[in-house]
């Protein structure tokens, strides 16, 4: 260490650096600037984009993840756009006789689809199903398979309605609340 330099500050490391190494304060030396070079053709240079081919390619690539993008956001809302709205509801209440009895609702909505479902003291021997418009029958099976009810609707359940079919005291279907 030269006695020109000014002592380190303490917890700091002194590094002897060999004047001659290129790292050396006082050995550093800036290079003069280049010349550009023309532009190589061997094949060993990589391939670069410049000026407005450079440009073009920039503005094709945004174009089409905004074309992607448009494209793929109005398949979802078709999608979306075109779903059944289950919004009739089908409710079959019971009694405690009816306990693990299997209601059954098929109709031409439902395709090929039946929906089932057990009445149970802990869902109050009520049933909901949630299905789209259009006519139905409901059967009540017990547990040994005997038909303990069964109802077909007149006309059309009709959306935002309910059709309540085993309950005498209340009308054939309302407005859902």
């Amino acid at each position: 260490m030269s006695e020109t330099n000014p002592p380190s500050p303490p917890g700091t490391l002194d590094v002897i650096v060999d004047p001659a190494s290129p790292t050396a304060s006082s050995s550093f030396v800036h290079a003069p600037e280049a010349k550009p070079q023309p532009a190589s053709t061997s094949a060993s240079a990589p391939y670069r984009l410049r000026g407005p081919r450079r440009r073009w390619t920039i503005i094709l690539g945004i174009t089409t993840t905004v074309m992607i993008t448009a494209l793929s956001l109005t398949l979802l809302y078709l999608k979306w756009y075109r779903t059944v709205d289950y919004n009739a509801l089908i409710i079959a209440s019971g009694n405690p006789a009816w306990e693990d009895a299997t209601a059954t609702v098929s109709g031409p909505a439902l395709g090929n689809d039946v929906l089932s479902a057990k009445f149970t003291a802990s869902k109050n021997y009520m049933i909901r199903f949630h299905v789209p418009p259009g006519t139905y029958k409901i059967v009540v099976k017990s547990r040994d398979g005997k038909v303990l009810a069964a109802n077909a609707m007149q006309g059309g359940l009709r959306g935002g309605y309910q059709w309540w079919p085993f309950r005498d005291a209340l009308p054939a279907s309302r407005p859902a609340m």
